[in-house]
């Protein structure tokens, strides 16, 4: 039972229902794609002893194509729906998501259990899983469910203070020389070969 305020109390409740969500999802994303591993590997493995039992038959052309024909096609499909249903991505998103609830619910009660804890402080928690759950969101719908038409999840850009990590009147570092096989204007590189101009 929550002694806390209103506003702690559903803030707790929700976290603890998004862990519950999550948690159920990335077990569930974890047997599939285990299970898809499995038959993957089964189908494997059928497929290099059916190839060598030419070597133990006299006569199995018919019946040994019509045996791979049947676990070819078996393969195909589990490879084709383990790819449609993306349970390996989906498997460590959630789980990744999952512990990072587990540590801010962790951060929230190691809170309440101080001598007083302000409206700020559980704001601040409030707006922290907010963007946990936003950028999950956005991963999820950037970087799995549009990866299949080319998209990927933007890298991240950090940006940082070059003024702060130098003196007042120390220089920049130089830039690098070119590397070899760079040339000048007279010509142009591309991936260690150069190419003259045709001017």
């Amino acid at each position: 039972m929550c002694t806390a305020t209103n506003k702690q109390c559903f803030l707790l409740q929700e976290i603890e229902d998004k862990i519950g969500q999550f948690k159920k999802e990335s077990n569930k994303h974890k047997r599939m794609h285990r299970g898809f591993r499995y038959c993957a590997y089964v189908f494997t493995g059928a497929l290099t002893i059916l190839s060598g039992c030419n070597l133990f038959f006299e006569d199995p052309e018919q019946t040994l194509s019509i045996v791979v024909l049947v676990v070819s096609a078996c393969a195909s499909v589990v490879a084709s729906i383990e790819g449609l249903r993306k349970s390996d991505e989906l498997w460590h998103h959630e789980r990744m998501v999952y512990l990072s609830l587990l540590d801010l619910k962790r951060k929230l009660e190691y809170s309440l259990h101080g001598s007083s804890v302000t409206e700020v402080e559980v704001d601040a928690v409030f707006e922290e899983f907010q963007a946990l759950l936003s950028q999950s969101r956005d991963i999820w719908s950037t970087g799995i469910v549009n990866k299949q038409s080319g998209t990927t999840i933007p890298p991240v850009s950090v940006k940082t203070d070059v003024s702060s990590n130098t003196d007042a009147g120390a220089t920049p570092a130089a830039e690098p020389e070119p590397a070899t096989g760079s040339t000048s204007r007279s010509g142009s590189t591309w991936f260690g070969w150069v190419f003259p101009s045709r001017a």
